[in-house]
Order: structure tokens, then C-alpha cells, then sequence
């Protein structure tokens, strides 16, 4: 087991003095308010569009900025659940399922933006859990929380060979595993103890933010070193600089969310602010704009999209 440097609950009288990691800027803005259910929005790699899903992670949508339109361009039961924005913003992967007498399978499946088409990349199989990532490039995708390390060609691509050095990060039978895409050599990743249940790599490369199952989320160095405990926290999303992270910290009676707020805190675990601070509505979800002033989130009770401005 690493050893933790900071553990956030007994520190807080310290960390109080530190400069927020974030600060607003005027009052949440309104964004989506429609009759269709909307959660967990995901903004496109240059920030013109944002992608949603609808209850249940059903279906895929995109909200273009320019016409203020949102567009469906999947209907699959289970398509929202880990979606993910290609590098280059063209496709969004996915993985989906369909039932047959009664029976779950699932693929993994990628839709062009530009019109909604879709390209399955397997077959359906009766077991297929992980949800899709990009490796750099487009070229190809691997599924993160899988049973073992799987990857797909995207066949819209042509293919050139892994750079010296290029790796993907993932989870894998609970634990995170770090993959050298050319020599195709798997490295175990020491984290705290327990099941990882989700992963987030900052996006420079140089951070995770995990989920331990039942406990607290965590951030550390790409080798597992240094380990944060942020305390309570889920579905943390990173800025665009990897110097802070977003998340949400909910708690439910054991049937449905009873309260839940957007937080903000720096990599290294100072600055932690609670960006909603709402006590009669649940913004959940949130997600960081690509150029880092805006934060996206959902609110529970009414499936609405709301942004927050942050500097």
C-alpha cells in the first residue's frame, strides 16, 4: 500500500486557509431545459458541441453551441454509459447492448458526428463489460474495466504502428494496469487498497484520479505514487492543464440521491471548493470545458444542463 501524503477530512481546518482552487464567475447559466431528460454532458475536444445522454444512459445527443440544436445520433438503450469523444472530435465510441429473449449482449461501436452513422467494431457477445477509449491517433480503441486488455481497429482509419513510448492506462479485474502499446509489455500500477470501480488519466499524462469501491476517490502520479485522498467524490473530470479536478459528492438513503454537489480542489489536494453548494437541487456529472472556463453538470431532479463559469 502507497503511503498517503494528505488525507483531506483531517486536514480541513489547514486546507481552509489555502486560495480555492477555482472561483466563480457570476451565477450558473441555464442550458438545456427540455422535455426529454438530459445527464452527463461531455463537451467535444474543441468545444463547439456537447454530448449528452438521456435517463438511464439511454440513447446519444449532441448539442451544437452555434444553432443551440440538439441532435440524436444514437437511440441505443445504453449508449450514453462511458461514451467517448474521439481526439479529433469526429466519432463518439460506445459500447451497446441489445436484448434477446431476455438475454443481454453487448458491442462496442462508434457514431460519425457528422451524420449519426453507426460502425460496429465487434461482435455482440453476452459478456463484454469496460467501456471504450481512444488511443492517440483515432485509430484504435481499448476498453478500460474490462476482465482483460482488449483493443479494436477503427476501420475508418488508416493504421500506422504505436510511437516509442506510447501507453494506455487502465482498469482491469479491479486493478489499473499501464500497457507499452509497441512492445505490447503490461505493467501493474500500485494504487491504495481496494477496487478500482472507475479511472480518469489527466490530460497531460502525468495524474490518475480513481474510485475505490465503497471508499474514497484518489488522486496520484501516472505511477501510483503520491496518493491524495479527496474523501467522498465520484465521476472526476479534469481541466485542461491537469492542475485541478471536478467532481460530485452525493449520498442517497439506499433507494434514490438525497443531496449532491459539484466540488473543485487543485491536484495536489489544497483549494477544495463546493462549487454549487445547493441544498434543494442535485447537480451532478460534471465535466470540464476544453479551454477550462466553463464547467458542464446535470441536475437530477429535471434532466437540466447547466454551465458554470470558472477562472
Amino acid at each position: 500500500m502507497k503511503r498517503i501524503l494528505l488525507v483531506l477530512p483531517l486536514f480541513g481546518l489547514i486546507l481552509a486557509a489555502d486560495p480555492l482552487a477555482v472561483e466563480k464567475i457570476g451565477p450558473p447559466l441555464l442550458l438545456i431545459e427540455s422535455e426529454t431528460y438530459f445527464m452527463d454532458p461531455l463537451w467535444s475536444p474543441d468545444g463547439s458541441q456537447i454530448a449528452l445522454t438521456g435517463s438511464n444512459y439511454s440513447g446519444i445527443y449532441l448539442y451544437n453551441f452555434t444553432g443551440n440544436e440538439i441532435t440524436a445520433i444514437s437511440t441505443n438503450s445504453s449508449a450514453g454509459f462511458g461514451m467517448s469523444w474521439s481526439h479529433a472530435g469526429d466519432y463518439i465510441a460506445a459500447r451497446i447492448s441489445k436484448f434477446e429473449n431476455k438475454r443481454r449482449s453487448s458491442a462496442v461501436a462508434i457514431y460519425a458526428v457528422r451524420d449519426g452513422s453507426e460502425t460496429l467494431l465487434s461482435d455482440y457477445e453476452t459478456r463484454l463489460p469496460g467501456t471504450p477509449r481512444w488511443v492517440t491517433g483515432d485509430q484504435t480503441l481499448y476498453l478500460t474495466g474490462s476482465n482483460h486488455y482488449r483493443n479494436f481497429q477503427v476501420p475508418l482509419r488508416s493504421y500506422t504502428a504505436p510511437r516509442m513510448g506510447e501507453s494506455v492506462v487502465y482498469v482491469k479485474r479491479n486493478k489499473i494496469f499501464s500497457r507499452n502499446l509497441l512492445a505490447e509489455r503490461e505493467t501493474r500500477i500500485e494504487s491504495v487498497d481496494g477496487e478500482i470501480v472507475t479511472l480518469t488519466v489527466a490530460p497531460d499524462g502525468s495524474k490518475l484520479a480513481y474510485k475505490i469501491y465503497g471508499g474514497d476517490l484518489w488522486i496520484s502520479d501516472i505511477d501510483g505514487n503520491n496518493p491524495v485522498n479527496l474523501g467522498s467524490g465520484h465521476e472526476p473530470s479534469w481541466n485542461p492543464t491537469s492542475a485541478k479536478i471536478t467532481f460530485m459528492v452525493n449520498s442517497d438513503d439506499g433507494h434514490t440521491i438525497t443531496s449532491s454537489d459539484i466540488y473543485v480542489v487543485n491536484a495536489d489536494g489544497t483549494g477544495r471548493i463546493n462549487l454549487t453548494d445547493t441544498a434543494d437541487i442535485l447537480e451532478m456529472h460534471p465535466d470540464w470545458s476544453p479551454d477550462g472556463k466553463w464547467i458542464a453538470y446535470d441536475t437530477y431532479e429535471n434532466g437540466q444542463i447547466w454551465m458554470q463559469e470558472v477562472r
